[in-house]
């Protein structure tokens, strides 16, 4: 998966209100073999994503 993809996968889990698509990919970024500062910004768009997407649950 490229960077465009995990991207664009993001935006559409937002866009969507997707958390399944949201934690899937967080668990999909906790897999990789990549630097752990890459990891934790990975995760930190994911958890950001995640409360945008919660905040707009809520009618916000």
């Amino acid at each position: 998966m490229t960077t465009l993809d995990m991207i664009t996968r993001i935006n559409d889990a937002i866009r969507s209100g997707d958390m399944t698509d949201l934690r899937d990919m967080e668990n999909h970024v906790r897999d990789l073999l990549i630097s752990e500062d890459a990891r934790d910004t990975w995760l930190a768009l994911i958890e950001t994503s995640t409360e945008v997407v919660e905040r707009n649950e809520g009618g916000l």
